[in-house]
Order: structure tokens, then C-alpha cells, then sequence
């Protein structure tokens, strides 16, 4: 019975670390990985009771059948997994990697990502019940080490404190463990020491810098893309200065629209603050399901427009789409919409060469309609749009107050602040970079304000969001696309527009009742200004005098801290909202067993070779990549020898690539490649890849060859 009840304690423990996790990645995913720890732990108690020998391989059976039908249903036949199911296991293992090379956290995950954090976590509790089931000297504290490196590298990773809830549960198993294996000799100090371990617990839950006393918020790099990888993937978060100042741009996307002008591409909402940054909002949980066409009141002027897109170079979980569309036409793949913010989501697929349609809506009011509108909302809601953490610099405060003194409407302040931020301010990528001024906290924003004046679009677009909340209006930010640029018209005659990816960008959208979000882009010359058109007055009359009192909140306030009592309990609401996920060095940590680490390396190479814009990188990963899948490739030959060895499975690209490698090694002055050189190289890599066997690519991305030739 001890070592059933110091297993299960383990088990627990180890549930806090997953716990903990939540702060690296977002949505409702962790209670499947739950499941299937708790599914593993059963089956090997009850087995054990039985026939102890037996107990780690019907664990190990029946995490594996958990797994396929939790995640990969489809696959089985009447449960039972088939060819199909280890071909998704190849397949989702792919973008899994992907993910932890090229996202930052912290980050949605897809399917694939849980997937295989449930097979890591399983393993290990497997690990840890094994361990605990028997006397193995120093189990207790290697349950310790395992349970605090769990904890404290998830917190390094987004550079927050680790969760409370999570330390609590954390501390509880490893308490249960440490008396259950008679850690503590008598009854009496026992029970001291679960007195003592009772008090730690509530103190972590009601104290978050109790839970990790000493440990101070560390961002890593570690699940940072390098500078140039958004022209691959997207990051929602607002660390985007190092992204801008990439050397490399290319196009992402290309639209065609039958609007006058193409419309922003949004892919993420960032809503909540804690004064080190803005966070994405998860699951949506606390808000209202967004209706964007339903917000639009009968007397608001709309056109609706049409929009096909296709996806470029691109490779991200989140879809480029235009604020207020319909139904995606001609998308393939599993994709949903957000419930807040109107972006679209996918668990399990990316936007590599896709394509899709829509019909969107433009609101068209002019500005008495506007400055006749209230910025109220229900107060619940409200408080979540307006809320700024208690220590917000009064700077901002006092500067939007400032800029706005005189004016009686929500609408015109807005203007008049984003006018003021593009008409004042400078755009700089580089300025920024020196004394820890890259950045999107509001200690930035009012620096950015009151002494810089100068940034890129992270600093206009918090600032803006900022100010707005200090005068009681709802804000939030978004990140997406700047509107493209004119690129040719089609054989039709529809203007065709280019989106690159040096146009990731953010801007800030305000709540407007009858009317909803409405996008200002405060950064000076990018996209536009948003002042709608005033109305025309007919001779005899005179224009109305418009004051509407946005409630009885709406007036501006001292200071951040004066409009909201309560400061203090909403930052740990805040916090409480940083809800799910686990990844980065903890899942390096945690997941050790499954032999990540050599795919990763792998995957992250093979990323950094095809961002290069010379062959001799091509040709090495071409190479590599037909080492993995078990072709030969003649070690000592010339690179037309080893193409011609390559040549009946890579076909006549290969011959292709070799001639430009040629050219860029022997010629005096070599001509640059292009992006067609890339897709020619890209289409030998694939013809690579189809030559073999769904075995073998499996082999191929779990041990690469490649890295120890």
C-alpha cells in the first residue's frame, strides 16, 4: 500500500508540472493529457497488483492505444490502429517540430503539439510510477529535481512567475511522496512536516512570489525564431522588432479584392496586459462569442466586398483573413474561427500554398455617426477591454489626457491620439534596439511617449491601445498584414496586390457600440489613417452639436490606478488567464525519452538551409536529407557524381541544382539564384522524400543519419 499510495503521489506531481506549463501554451488542451496520464497510472497499478513484472508493458500498451484514439480516431478500425495511424504519427511528429522550431512562445498549439506532450508526459509518468513502486534509493529527490526543472524552465521560457495553482498541486505530491516513503521517522514530525508542507501549499496559492521564492522572470532563446523566420511563420506576440530588421523579405500572400483599397490580414488579438506585454487571448474564455456582422448597427453605412487569397511562403497554424468575412470558400484543411477577434485557427494543418474566397464587410459611417456613438460596454466586458495592471506609468495617463483636453466624444480622442502618434512620432526599426527599449511593456510605451518618440509598430499601437484604456475606452491590439501593395493586374483587369513578409505589422482596434472594433493604425507611413469622411451640410442648416457621454466611466480619470480600485485583484485575474500550455526547455526536459532532441536539431537546420539565399546550403540539405531516408550518396564523388547517384529518385531537378551549385563555386562572377532556383531545389527534396517508403520517412524524421555522418 506505501508504494501504491507514493506512486500516486508522484503521478500527481507530475500533474502539477503540466500545470504549470499553461503559461507557455494557449487553449483548453490540457485536460486530454490528463486523460491519458491518469489512463496509464490505472492500468499499471491494477496490472501490478496482479503481476508486477507485467505492470511497465501493459502501461506502455495502453498509453500507446490512448494516444491513437484520443488524437488519431480516424485512423483505427474499430479502434484497432492501422498502416494509416503510423503514417499520422510521421506526419504530425513533422509539424509538431516545425512548431517548436519556428513559433515563439508563448503559442496556440496544434494537434500535432499535444499529441506528442501526451506521449511525453505518459512516458514519464510511466518513469515515475516505476520508480516510486519500488525502493530505489534517492527517488524522493529525483522526483524533487524533476518537479522544480519542470517549473521553473516553463516560467524562464515567456518570462512570467510560475502559476500558483500549479505550484500548489506540485508541492502536494511531492509532500504525499516524501512521507509515504517514510521520508519523516516518526508520527510526530510527520505530522509537522505535513503541517509545515499544508502551510508552503496555501501560501503558494494565495502568494504567486511565495511559489518560486528567488526565481525571477527570464525570457529565453529557446522557441525564438531566428530574425528572418516570419516569412515563414507567424508569431502572434508583439516581440516582432527583431523580425523587422530581417535582411530577407518574401512574399507571403498575394489578393486580389474588389475593394478600392486591399483590407488588413489579421491573424491574432492581443487583449490582455500585464506591464511586461500583451498577451493573445486564448480560448475566449470570460468573453462574449464575437459576432463582427452582427455588431453593425441598422444605420451604418457597409459595402460588402469580395477577396480571394493565395497563401505564399508562408508556413503558420494561423490564417491571414480580412476583419468581418463570412464563410472561407475553397479552404482546405480543418480550420476555425476564433471565437473573439475574427482570426482563424487550425490544430492540425498550416498555410503552405493554400487558398481561399470570402465576402467581407467595410463599415462606411461618416464622423457625426461616429462621434454620436457611446464606447460602453457590459460591464464585465468592459472592465476586460479597459483594464490596465496597477503600476501603469502615469505618464500615459497624463499624455492622453493631454492630447484629447477639450474634446467631448470617444471618437474624436482617438483621432486626435493617433494623429498626433503619426504626425509627431518617427518610424525607426533600428532606434529602439539599444537599452532594452525593444519592446511592447508599458514602462516602453511611456519612455516611447515622453522621451524616444521615435519606434516601429509595436510602440504605436500599445501606445495607442494604452492611452485609450486610460481614458475609459475599450482597446485592443491586433497583428496581422498590412494592406498589400499593387503587384500587376490580372488578365481579367482586377488589380492584383503583394503582401510581403517585411509588412507584419500591428495596429489597434477600438470598441464603438453599434458599430464594433474599428481599426486605427497609429504608425506613420504604414496602411492608413482611419478619419472617416464628414457629412455634408445642406445650405440653411447648421451641423449638430455632438457630446455623448460614453457612461459613467467614460470620462477621463487621474491615473490608471484611481479608475480602478480593485487593481490588485484584477492583475491576479490577469494571471490567472494566462491559461494553458507547456513546451520550450520543459518539454526538452520532459520529453527526453522520446528522442526528440536529434529531430529538432535536424529540423531547425533544414529551416535555416532553405532561408538561405545560396545553393551550397541547398545542395548540403538535399544531400542530408537523402542520407536520412537511407539513399546512397557516394561520399568521395564530385556533386555531379552524387547527382547522378541521386537522380533516379530525386529526377532531373536534381541535375538542375548541381549546375547552379557549379556556377556559384567556379564562376568569376557568379549570378545571384531566385525564387525559382528554391522551388526547383525544394521540388528535388520532395521527389526525395515521395521515392520512399512511409517507413522510412517516419526513420528518417525521429533519426536523422544526416547528423552523425
Amino acid at each position: 500500500m506505501r508504494a501504491e499510495r507514493s506512486s500516486f503521489f508522484g503521478v500527481l506531481g507530475l500533474v502539477g508540472v503540466l500545470l504549470g506549463l499553461r503559461v507557455v501554451l494557449l487553449g483548453a488542451w490540457w485536460w486530454r493529457v490528463v486523460l491519458v496520464v491518469a489512463v496509464v497510472y490505472v492500468v499499471a497499478a491494477a496490472v501490478r497488483r496482479v503481476r508486477p513484472l507485467a505492470a511497465p508493458f501493459a502501461a506502455v500498451a495502453a498509453l500507446a492505444l490512448m494516444v491513437v484514439w484520443v488524437f488519431l480516431p480516424t485512423t483505427t478500425v474499430v479502434g484497432v490502429p492501422t498502416g494509416a495511424t503510423w503514417s499520422a504519427v510521421g506526419d504530425q511528429l513533422s509539424l509538431a517540430i516545425a512548431v517548436v522550431a519556428e513559433e515563439q512562445a508563448p503559442l496556440a498549439p496544434p494537434e500535432a503539439l499535444v499529441m506528442f506532450i501526451a506521449l511525453g508526459f505518459g512516458l514519464v509518468a510511466l518513469v515515475v510510477d516505476d520508480l516510486l513502486s519500488r525502493p530505489v534509493p534517492g527517488a524522493a529527490v529525483g522526483c524533487g529535481i524533476l518537479y522544480a526543472g519542470g517549473l521553473a524552465a516553463a516560467s524562464l521560457i515567456v518570462g512570467v512567475t510560475p502559476d500558483p495553482l500549479a505550484v500548489a498541486v506540485t508541492a502536494a505530491g511531492w509532500l504525499g511522496v516524501i512521507v509515504s516513503r517514510g521520508g519523516v521517522p516518526t508520527p510526530a514530525r510527520g505530522a509537522l512536516a505535513a503541517g509545515i508542507g499544508a502551510v508552503a501549499v496555501i501560501a503558494a496559492l494565495l502568494t504567486p512570489s511565495l511559489a518560486a521564492p528567488g526565481l525571477e522572470p527570464t525570457v529565453t532563446s529557446w522557441g525564438r525564431p531566428p530574425a528572418d523566420v516570419f516569412g515563414r511563420g507567424i508569431n502572434p506576440m508583439l516581440r516582432l522588432g527583431e523580425n523587422l530588421r530581417r535582411g530577407e523579405s518574401v512574399e507571403v500572400a498575394r489578393s486580389i479584392t474588389t475593394a478600392d483599397d486591399p483590407p488588413y490580414l489579421k491573424v491574432a488579438t492581443l487583449i490582455d496586459v500585464d506591464g511586461e506585454t500583451w498577451r493573445q487571448v486564448g480560448d475566449g474564455a470570460g468573453l462574449p462569442t464575437e459576432e463582427p456582422l452582427g455588431d453593425i448597427g441598422p444605420d451604418i453605412p457597409t459595402s460588402t466586398e469580395e477577396i480571394r487569397v493565395e497563401i505564399g511562403d508562408l508556413d503558420t497554424t494561423m490564417l491571414p483573413v480580412p476583419y468581418r468575412f463570412d464563410e472561407l470558400r475553397g479552404l482546405a484543411g480543418a480550420w476555425a474561427r476564433h471565437p473573439v477577434g475574427g482570426t482563424v485557427r487550425s490544430r492540425g494543418d498550416t498555410t503552405r500554398d493554400l487558398t481561399y474566397a470570402a465576402s467581407y464587410v467595410e463599415i462606411e459611417p461618416d464622423a457625426e455617426q461616429m462621434r454620436g456613438r457611446s464606447t460602453s460596454m457590459a460591464p464585465g466586458v468592459f472592465r476586460r477591454y479597459t483594464e490596465l495592471p496597477a503600476g501603469t506609468p502615469a505618464e500615459i495617463g497624463g499624455v492622453a489626457r493631454e492630447q484629447t483636453a477639450g474634446l467631448t466624444n470617444s471618437y474624436d480622442r482617438i483621432v486626435a491620439l493617433q494623429d498626433w502618434l503619426r504626425g509627431s512620432f518617427s518610424y525607426s526599426e533600428s532606434a529602439p534596439v539599444a537599452e532594452g527599449y525593444d519592446g511592447n511593456g508599458l514602462d516602453v510605451v511611456a519612455r516611447f511617449l515622453t522621451e524616444e518618440q521615435s519606434g516601429y509598430c509595436v510602440h504605436f499601437a500599445s501606445a495607442l491601445a494604452a492611452m485609450a484604456r486610460s481614458l475609459n475606452i475599450p482597446a485592443r491590439i491586433a497583428v496581422g498584414y498590412a494592406p498589400g501593395r499593387p503587384a500587376g493586374r490580372t488578365a481579367d483587369g482586377d488589380q492584383v496586390y503583394s503582401t510581403r513578409s517585411d509588412m507584419l505589422h500591428a495596429w489597434t482596434e477600438v470598441w464603438f457600440d453599434g458599430v464594433g472594433w474599428v481599426t486605427f493604425d497609429a504608425t506613420p507611413g504604414v496602411g492608413s489613417p482611419t478619419e472617416f469622411d464628414e457629412p455634408r451640410i445642406e445650405p440653411g442648416t447648421t451641423a449638430p452639436d455632438v457630446n455623448v457621454p460614453d457612461g459613467p466611466t467614460a470620462a477621463p480619470t487621474a491615473g490608471p490606478d484611481s479608475a480602478r480600485p480593485d487593481a490588485d485583484q484584477t492583475t491576479e485575474q490577469g494571471a490567472g488567464r494566462q491559461s494553458v500550455g507547456g513546451l520550450g526547455v520543459a518539454l526538452a526536459v520532459l520529453l527526453g525519452a522520446l528522442g526528440l532532441a536529434p529531430a529538432l536539431v535536424r529540423q531547425v537546420r533544414r529551416s535555416m538551409r532553405w532561408r538561405r539565399t545560396r545553393v551550397e546550403p541547398w545542395w548540403r540539405e538535399l544531400t542530408d536529407t537523402a542520407t536520412d531516408l537511407g539513399i546512397s550518396v557516394p561520399p568521395n564523388a564530385t556533386a555531379r557524381g552524387q547527382a547522378e547517384a541521386l537522380a533516379p529518385a530525386a529526377g532531373p531537378e536534381v541535375r538542375e541544382v548541381v549546375a547552379l551549385l557549379e556556377r556559384e563555386r567556379y564562376a568569376a562572377s557568379a549570378p545571384g539564384v531566385d525564387e525559382q532556383s528554391r522551388r526547383t531545389a525544394r521540388s528535388a527534396e520532395r521527389r526525395l522524400r515521395a521515392s520512399s517508403s512511409r517507413r522510412h520517412r517516419l526513420v528518417a524524421r525521429v533519426f536523422p543519419r544526416s547528423l552523425w555522418r
